[in-house]
């Protein structure tokens, strides 16, 4: 059971972490410094386990880094909106009556940047979880069912990557040291 997936875990069978840092030294740092004080920030404001939590003997898995991220070459999209700036609920607020046209269309970008990171991670988190449920299951039923679904989870992983590709971002590769840092955890 994972109660809070990514940052402020207080109880579960596994203490998963979220960590979005680009560059591969400064993951591992970042990782190392979570694992030495587990209430080290993970994302603004949000730290990794909250203060007096045990987490002592509880396996540890990197469940998101990396993310999607906009196009800086021939195929950018910089100076226009990727979605309709109607849909941007920030742009509705006090907020969008300080900002230029392109800060309107560089906020506009940026939540929808987050928002295809997020799809993506869920998309990974289902696909990490029936990997995992392979290994678990008894029943010959479920033997047969789990790695169908992982294989499933996985095209639709590939498929959201290319498809986002094609259009207008890129997916951010989680950095060699990932796997070099794993086994320390």
């Amino acid at each position: 059971m994972i109660a809070n997936d990514g940052w402020q875990y207080f109880i579960g069978d596994v203490w998963g972490i979220h960590s979005y840092v680009a560059d591969g030294i400064t993951l591992s740092q970042h990782l190392s410094a979570v694992l030495a004080e587990p209430t080290t920030e993970v994302a603004p404001g949000r730290q990794a386990a909250l203060p007096g939590v045990n987490v002592v003997d509880v396996p540890v898995m990197l469940t998101e880094c990396g993310g999607l991220a906009l196009r800086d070459n021939e195929r950018s999209v910089a100076g226009q909106p990727i979605v309709p700036l109607s849909m941007v609920v920030e742009l509705h607020s006090a907020v969008a009556d300080r900002l230029d046209d392109g800060q309107e269309i560089a906020l506009a970008n940026e939540n929808a940047r987050w928002t295809l990171s997020n799809i993506l991670h869920g998309e990974q988190g289902a696909l990490s979880l029936s990997t995992s449920l392979c290994e678990m299951f008894i029943d010959p039923g479920a033997q047969e069912y789990a790695p169908n679904q992982a294989r499933e989870e996985a095209e639709r992983v590939g498929f959201y990557r290319a498809r986002c590709d094609l259009r207008y971002t890129y997916a951010r590769e989680c950095p060699p040291s990932t796997y070099r840092v794993v086994p320390v955890m």
